[in-house]
């Protein structure tokens, strides 16, 4: 009897990974980098601040900017899925 359990569930354990397999994480996905991407445009044209000295609050906002495309640099520079032809992301 608890052979039989245990084969169930490997079975389902099995069934589990290969349901999983194909699967791409979602930033990895195109819609994900490219509303990210015009996330970061608009965020460096309505948010930073202007050209000068800025306050505390300015330097931060320009710091998590920094941050942010950073991040997203990785994202895309680390993407495993691209093939070594195809350098960009395509629409």
């Amino acid at each position: 009897m608890s052979k039989e359990s245990s084969n169930a569930q490997t079975d389902s354990r099995l069934a589990d990974v290969k349901a999983r397999v194909g699967h791409i994480p979602l930033i990895r996905k195109n819609q994900f980098i490219l509303s990210y991407l015009a996330f970061l445009v608009f965020f460096g044209l309505f948010l930073l601040p202007d050209i000068g000295t800025p306050a505390p609050i300015e330097l931060a906002l320009v710091v998590m900017y920094f941050l942010l495309v950073v991040v997203w640099a990785a994202i895309v520079l680390s993407d495993e899925l691209k093939s070594d032809k195809q350098n960009h992301y395509s629409f």
